[in-house]
């Protein structure tokens, strides 16, 4: 089981992505925007955090360069709607694990989910 965090200014995506990491055993959180986002991961340790990449006023690479100063250690999946060879470049560039093209296969999200936090270490142990 893993502490995950959930970023996404679209409503169902989150419930979505939600259901389908509780329903594989994680705990989450789940947040609209991005500065919500950057202020969870000061205050919090996350095992992973899922954020999708169009997000206003802090746009969602904004959150992943956050993520990769003040957590390191965590992967970081980004999702988009609209995929992008220089987008993903820079995602990569900035410590991103994987980035995926919504919609996505629940399967999909589950394997790289599960793959990030095994290659990451002992999955039931936080980063401080």
């Amino acid at each position: 089981m893993a502490n995950i965090l959930l970023v996404d200014d679209e409503p169902d995506v989150l419930k979505i992505l939600s259901k389908i990491m509780i329903t594989a055993g994680h705990d989450v959180l789940t947040v609209k925007e991005g500065s919500a986002a950057v202020a969870k991961l000061r205050e919090m340790s996350f095992d992973l955090m899922v954020s999708d990449v169009r997000m206003s006023p802090v746009h969602g690479m904004e959150v992943l360069a956050a993520a990769s100063s003040l957590k390191p250690d965590m992967p970081v999946i980004m999702l988009t709607a609209y995929d992008c060879d220089a987008t993903r470049k820079r995602a990569v560039e900035l410590g991103a694990y994987a980035y995926l093209t919504k919609p996505f296969r629940v399967s999909e999200v589950l394997d790289i989910v599960d793959r990030a936090l095994s290659e990451r270490g002992d999955d039931d142990e936080t980063d401080e």
